[in-house]
């Protein structure tokens, strides 16, 4: 449905300046809404932590305005009422993960079972950890596997998506009793 054509012609010249000056009030509007929300975040947070400076010590304040240099560890610990007693440590940071080595016999116990039916249906059947028991190793083990990452994997991740669909076909096919 469109609506008639005026008698007079469009002033868009004008309409756009009408359109401008509604586009600026309401994101003046927006920005009063966000400077009050920060005004009262920060008054929150001033009721809450009164004595903040004492608890954070100087490190806030810059070098050049004549606070010296402090560590957190030189600083008293929070006294806020809200703190915890527990001291927080920070624990060195892990080293990178070795490379994996595949357990030995492993590839071999894998693709004799790849080679008969049993085996397969077991391989794309059971889940890793189901795997890991029947192998007496970890499911890492057999999931960062070669033969397993290179043969196995792509089709247990088809099959589960074709399972996934046959499911969702049937749950939301009509019912046909």
């Amino acid at each position: 449905m469109t609506a008639p054509a005026p008698d007079a012609p469009v002033d868009f010249a004008t309409l756009g300046q009408v359109v401008h000056e509604e586009i600026l009030r309401l994101r003046a509007e927006e920005q009063e809404i966000v400077h009050r929300e920060s005004e009262i975040q920060t008054m929150l947070a001033r009721r809450r932590f009164p004595n903040r400076n004492e608890i954070l010590g100087k490190r806030y304040y810059p070098e050049h305005l004549g606070a010296p240099k402090e560590s957190p560890k030189d600083l008293p610990p929070a006294t806020a009422p809200n703190s915890s007693s527990k001291v927080i440590s920070i624990n060195h940071v892990s080293e990178p993960k070795m490379p994996h080595v595949p357990r030995p016999g492993l590839i071999n116990r894998i693709s004799e079972d790849w080679g008969t039916q049993e085996g397969k249906v077991a391989l794309l059947a059971l889940s890793l950890r189901d795997l890991g028991k029947r192998y007496s190793v970890s499911h890492s083990s057999i999931s960062e596997n070669p033969f397993f990452r290179q043969k196995i994997q792509p089709l247990r991740q088809r099959t589960k998506n074709a399972h996934r669909t046959a499911n969702w076909i049937e749950k939301n096919a009509p019912s046909r009793s």
